[in-house]
């Protein structure tokens, strides 16, 4: 049986949140002063899923390409800067 890709993305924070409290515990804090942090940490139950594509990875450099492509030159300028 395959569990849903969303219930096992739910499972996982929830195990975060777990984590971090146990962590909180652990490493000297009162329960009421971990329970203080971990309320005021934003743990978003919100879940994003992005196809992210591989792209092949050129020699040339950027500003040589983003010039190429005639690029506004304000996108490359600040690759200059150090």
């Amino acid at each position: 049986m395959t569990q849903n890709p969303l219930e096992t993305v739910l499972t996982l924070l929830e195990g975060y949140r777990n984590s971090i409290q146990d962590t909180l515990r652990v490493n000297g804090l009162s329960t009421d002063d971990a329970d203080y942090v971990f309320k005021r940490m934003e743990i978003d139950r919100d879940v994003y899923l992005s196809l992210n594509r591989a792209y092949k990875l050129s020699d040339e450099r950027f500003t040589t390409f983003a010039q190429r492509v005639g690029l506004d030159a304000a996108m490359f300028e600040r690759s200059l800067q150090p």
